[in-house]
């Protein structure tokens, strides 16, 4: 009996056994892995979810494993393909020994333009000029920038990347295109003898005030773009007196090559002027030419200039660059009370004036004047209230100096006067810090009476060559205890 209990057991052993391997070998594999699509085609920046589905059911294995055969292109998190630049990528989902593909391909992104502008919406041109425009576009990372160009009439205009070529006298319009959008510049060309080129603030047509001024019919007065042009039956030689006289939307002009006078008033109180091109066949500016015109800036005069009239830029406040006034090569005249009220500090002086008229630069802001020699006449109260004015030297060759020239000059101290002088009118009334008087000339010049009336002399020093000390004090008696004597 003991032997067959023990073969019972030995048997059901061996069942326990055998039926662990049964289980064993009846675990479930994966028999397929399948994506739900093939291929993809994506836009960088976007996004797509594939699906993996996997064989049998019930199949055991580690979950899906997701990789991109090229990562830069297409990446993959949890089966979430992100497009990251332009090019192909195979997306692979394995599980156990299976697995699937899908073929992803990425496009650039396409950034349309939104807006195209031009520096410039309109332009004058004279026949032979060149000038380019530049277009902006938006966004700035816009996919496709390619720009086109044309005129609508290439006869007049021709245009190439942007540069603008003008060939003959009329009107045309530069069209500039970026993928569907389009902006355009109106365009005048005109031959510069017969034309007048200016701009008004409000972009509208300019009525001159005095019609008749310019020696020639008005044939056209037009605003095209931003300019507006007046053309005349033939070349005009001036511009008259009051042509645009109290124009205050006037904002620049360009006057013709063939213009060699500026009338009287012809731009005065044109309060809105800002700049002037004035040609070079220009010799004279008259009366009142400019007066008031307090916006002008920037104003270069041509060197053919020969005269510039009683106040002509009297109240120019901006005229001058730097409130430096250079004045031409030509210029001899300067009249009465040119430059008065200009806020100069400097003046660029020529070899050629001869002439500076009274009041021509009084209450301007100068601290140290040097007039050259060949002005052989400075009239009565050139240099007027000129309060900053500290220093004033003559240099070789100037004889005359009239009277009231440096009237109320508070701070004037110091005045160089050369050994040509041999006149001097009352010139230093009101000068109350004049404390040295240099004075050149071996022969005491003529003098006003008073000439330093209101001077304290109790503080002036006159300064003359050594030699003539006693000349000095026999002929400016008046002064002898302030003379003293120099080696110059």
């Amino acid at each position: 009996m003991k032997k067959y209990l023990c073969l019972f057991a030995t048997l059901a052993f061996v069942s326990v056994l055998l039926l662990g391997c049964t289980e064993k070998e009846t675990q479930v594999e994966v028999s397929s892995v399948s994506l739900n699509t093939p291929t993809i085609e994506m836009v960088e920046g976007e996004t797509f979810t594939l699906v993996a589905t996997v064989l049998p059911k019930d199949a055991e294995y580690d979950g899906v494993i997701w990789a991109s055969s090229n990562a830069s292109v297409a990446s993959v998190n949890s089966g979430i393909v992100s497009a990251l630049k332009e090019g192909t990528s195979t997306i692979t989902a394995s599980a156990g020994e299976k697995s699937a593909t899908c073929s992803v391909k990425v496009s650039a992104r396409i950034i349309a333009v939104t807006s195209i502008t031009l520096d410039k919406t309109g332009l004058s041109m004279q026949v032979g000029d060149t000038e380019t425009l530049t277009v902006s576009i938006k966004p700035n990372d816009a996919t496709d920038k390619t720009v086109t160009w044309s005129s609508s009439d290439e006869l007049v205009v021709k245009v190439a990347d942007g540069k603008v070529t003008a060939l003959k006298a009329g009107q045309a319009k530069i069209t500039t295109t970026v993928g569907n959008i389009a902006t355009s510049c109106d365009v005048v060309v005109y031959q510069s003898d017969n034309v007048i080129i200016y701009t008004t603030t409000d972009k509208k047509v300019l009525k001159p005030y005095n019609e008749d001024a310019f020696g020639s019919a008005i044939v056209s007065n037009t605003y095209v773009g931003d300019v507006g042009i007046i053309t005349f039956e033939k070349p005009i030689t001036f511009i008259g007196n009051m042509a645009f006289y109290k124009q205050s939307k006037l904002q620049s002009i360009i006057i013709p090559e063939t213009v060699s006078t500026i009338g009287e008033k012809s731009f005065q109180y044109c309060t809105g002027l800002l700049s002037v091109k004035l040609p070079q066949s220009l010799t004279l500016i008259k009366y009142k030419a400019f007066y008031w015109c307090r916006s002008l800036a920037a104003l270069v005069f041509p060197d053919n200039v020969q005269e510039i009239g009683d106040e002509a830029f009297a109240y120019c406040y901006k005229a001058f660059e730097n409130n430096t006034l250079t004045l031409p090569k030509k210029l001899q005249t300067i009249s009465r009370g040119a430059f008065k009220d200009c806020n100069l500090l400097n003046v660029i002086w020529n070899e050629n004036l001869n002439y500076i008229g009274s009041t021509a630069f009084c209450n301007n802001d100068f601290e140290e004047i040097s007039i050259p020699g060949n002005v052989a006449t400075i009239d009565h109260h050139c240099f007027e209230t000129c309060r900053l004015l500290k220093k004033v030297e003559f240099q070789e060759g100037i004889t005359k100096v009239d009277g009231y020239c440096f009237l109320y000059c508070v701070k004037l101290s110091k005045v160089i006067l050369p050994s040509t002088i041999t006149e001097l009118g009352y010139i230093f009334p009101q000068c109350y810090s004049l404390k040295d008087v240099y004075v050149k000339a071996m022969i005491p010049p003529v003098l006003s009476s008073d000439v330093f009336g209101s001077v304290n002399l109790n503080q002036l020093s006159i300064w003359v060559p050594r030699e003539s000390v006693e000349a000095y004090k026999e002929k400016w008696s008046t002064y002898k205890d302030n003379i003293k004597g120099y080696d110059f």
